[in-house]
């Protein structure tokens, strides 16, 4: 309840209402980075905990999630996606990858019929690109709620995720963002309308 409680305060600082004047292409992106900043904050309100704390902290789920966050950024400052691609692409995230990462991750744990009862039973919390990404980077950039100045900011001006994310785990191999990614993001936030 605390989760969607969260979701209903913060939604409206997050998605303010006249942002159609923007490229398909920055739409696309700031939609995906404030449903990750939300996603992020709510989670917050109830932490996941136990087997999906597991599962949303595994460094094979995240990496593979930041690699492609990282490649679906690349392709649309690249005009390798149309539209319907990228709606089609952020859409996907929530079925097929997600359900594959849930049961590598489960793979490394389980086999034979414990595997298949832990994927049912797991199923609902598969670590979907926004959730995952949106738990892990929001919770590097507050340091889980300490560094509330940076919880504020990221209300603000969401784009500032990327960024704040860098900073916060510099020097951790595999879980930073690659520098074209956030050239990526800088080019994207200021596209001209077409």
């Amino acid at each position: 309840m605390a989760h969607e409680l969260q979701h209903a305060l913060v939604d409206p600082f997050l998605y303010p209402a006249a942002r159609e004047d923007q490229s398909w292409q920055r739409r696309r992106v700031d939609d995906l980075l404030r449903s990750m900043v939300g996603e992020g904050l709510a989670n917050h309100c109830n932490p996941p905990a136990g087997a999906k704390r597991e599962l949303y902290e595994d460094p094979m789920v995240v990496e593979t999630l930041l690699r492609r966050f990282e490649a679906f950024l690349s392709d649309l400052r690249h005009e390798r996606l149309d539209e319907e691609q990228a709606i089609a692409w952020r859409r996907e995230n929530f079925f097929g990858p997600a359900a594959a990462l849930l049961r590598r991750h489960l793979e490394r744990r389980f086999e034979g019929e414990e595997l298949a009862a832990r994927i049912v039973e797991l199923a609902p919390m598969r670590p979907d690109l926004e959730h995952v990404l949106g738990w892990w980077m929001v919770s590097r950039v507050s340091r889980g709620g300490a560094r509330r100045e940076h919880a504020l900011e990221l209300l603000e001006d969401p784009w500032a995720l990327p960024r704040l994310y860098n900073e916060a785990v510099e020097g951790l191999p595999g879980l930073s963002l690659a520098p074209e990614t956030l050239e990526a993001v800088s080019a994207l936030k200021d596209a001209p309308l077409r």
